[in-house]
């Protein structure tokens, strides 16, 4: 019975160090006016509307520019930056993508195709006389073309990928515990900085935000678990879902002993 007992305090005792822990982060928008009390992230002139949607696991950036005109725009990546806490990052960063594709060759068609001179068969490179392929590089481009009455999703950073520490903040909370910012005194501060070409006129966009709110909860009290409904059939698997999901929030995960 000791050895059992042992055991299951063992058990035990690995389960708690292995819980999971989450701090969640409430963004709002810096630079909008009184009259704008929309919750969203959502910027809008009478060219474009930019959408943000940074819910995920260390806070996405990304956004989508919706064009509203009847012309296209063309976003210039090199004189648009991201910039966290002061930083400023390049969206444009001369890059290039490289996709290969390879086939087997038969050691029967290396032969009969085989030009011995040129060492190709049916006119690609062959190693060995068995295998033949080519790679297609594509630069990045410095300007995005989004086309009239069209959108596009761009993401390239994320926010961050460690939680907060803050005296205020338990690391382990038994209950949720929140603590609020203003504009001046948040930790976290951001914006994309965003120029644009409409018919020869060029248009410079800041979208400014910053972390209102940090929130540090079990793993118990970041999700739900509950029965989802298909074409009005309830599931009858049980559907885990985050109980915080918000377009303006985001997350990190850390666990037990993380620092």
């Amino acid at each position: 019975m000791k050895i059992i007992s042992i055991s299951f305090v063992l058990m035990l005792f690995m389960s708690c160090i292995s819980t999971s822990y989450f701090q969640i982060y409430q963004v709002e928008r810096s630079n909008v006016s009184p009259a704008d009390n929309s919750s969203d992230l959502t910027f809008e002139d009478s060219n474009c509307k930019i959408i943000y949607n940074i819910w995920s696991k260390g806070g996405k950036t990304g956004f989508t520019f919706e064009n509203k005109t009847d012309s296209d725009i063309y976003i210039k990546l090199n004189k648009s930056h991201f910039i966290l806490n002061g930083f400023a990052y390049d969206y444009y960063q001369n890059r290039t993508y490289t996709n290969s594709q390879s086939s087997a060759v038969s050691a029967s068609a290396a032969v009969n195709n085989l030009n011995i001179n040129k060492n190709q068969v049916n006119g690609k490179s062959v190693t060995a006389g068995l295998s033949s392929g080519y790679s297609v590089s594509i630069t990045e481009d410095s300007v995005l073309c989004i086309p009239s009455k069209s959108m596009k999703s761009i993401s390239e950073f994320s926010l961050r990928n460690e939680r907060i520490l803050d005296c205020d903040l338990s690391k382990y909370p038994q209950r949720i515990q929140t603590k609020l910012f203003d504009a001046e005194k948040t930790p976290l501060s951001f914006s994309n900085r965003l120029t644009y070409e409409l018919n020869g006129v060029v248009v410079r966009v800041n979208n400014e935000f910053y972390v209102s709110s940090i929130t540090n909860c079990s793993y118990d009290e970041f999700y739900d678990v509950g029965y989802m409904s298909t074409c009005g059939k309830k599931n009858s698997y049980p559907t885990k879902t985050f109980k915080y999901y918000s377009p303006s929030k985001f997350y990190v995960e850390y666990n037990y002993g993380n620092y």
